[in-house]
Order: C-alpha cells, then structure tokens, then sequence
C-alpha cells in the first residue's frame, strides 16, 4: 500500500534540512538537497519500521498519564 507524505527542505547555511510533516520526529539533513531527500527517504522508512515493530500506547477509550514535561536550557 502506497501513502503520501510531505517533506519540507530548507536551506540553513551549508546544509538542506529537511522533515516528513505526518510524522513526528522525521527529520535530517544533507549538503546537498538531493542527499537531504535520499536521507529524509531513509529516515521515515525506519521511523515506519520502528513503529510497525513498537506501536505507539493505544489512547483511544483508554485512560492514559498526560504530562508537561520542561527541560533547563
């Protein structure tokens, strides 16, 4: 089954960021923007993988903990 995602790329400097929009925590870089798009492939091929291995917690009719979490800077 084939899905759509949204790569957004970004010049910063020297380096092309780039992130999938659908999922949370796809994100990388390369020098140059088609590196950045082999790399952002790759990162959301594993993201996907890992979240077939290791499924997010089920919310859905499920009481669940819910926190603010703040980090120092």
């Amino acid at each position: 089954m084939r899905k759509n995602y949204t790569a957004v790329y970004r010049k910063d400097g020297k380096w092309y960021l780039a992130e999938v929009l659908e999922v949370p925590g796809v994100f990388t870089q390369g020098r140059t923007l088609r590196e950045a798009r082999a790399n952002i492939r790759e990162a959301l091929r594993l993201m996907l993988e890992a979240e077939e291995e290791f499924p997010a917690l089920p919310t859905c009719g499920k009481e669940v903990l819910r926190e603010t979490l703040t980090l120092a800077g």
